[in-house]
Formats: structure tokens, sequence, C-alpha cells
């Protein structure tokens, strides 16, 4: 690759030599976008083990503690 990379830099011509570049440094990585249903499995986990409860009462007490504290 580096050889390559040399003889690029010295022949002006040379950007049209594309071959003396190795194929196998080329690599693709298949990208799976999940975010969809990794929102949907967090969601669920969320209803399903009570975490919505401890939510909804913790903004309730914070509702009647600021009115209780605000001046």
């Amino acid at each position: 690759m580096l050889h390559a990379l040399l003889h690029l830099s010295s022949d002006p011509q040379s950007w049209l030599h594309l071959g003396h570049f190795p194929l196998d440094s080329l690599y693709l990585a298949e990208f799976k976008d999940t975010l969809g249903s990794d929102f949907q499995n967090a969601w669920t986990k969320f209803i399903e083990s009570g975490q919505v409860w401890a939510l909804l009462i913790g903004v309730f007490i914070g509702y009647i503690v600021r009115n209780f504290t605000a001046f």
C-alpha cells in the first residue's frame, strides 16, 4: 500500500492506475437500524416493570412539594 502511495505521488498520471490499491483493504459493514424496535422493547419493559407508576407518583409529589414551597 505504501509503495502504491509513493508511486502515485511520483507519477503525475498515476491517479489513473487505481489497480495499485488492494481491494482486500476495503471493508464494508452492514448497518442494521434497530432503533424503533429497541425503543419499543425499552418502553415495554418500562411499563411492565412498574417504573411508569414511580414516574407518575414522583411527578405528583414533586408538584405538591413545589406548590407548598412556592412564594
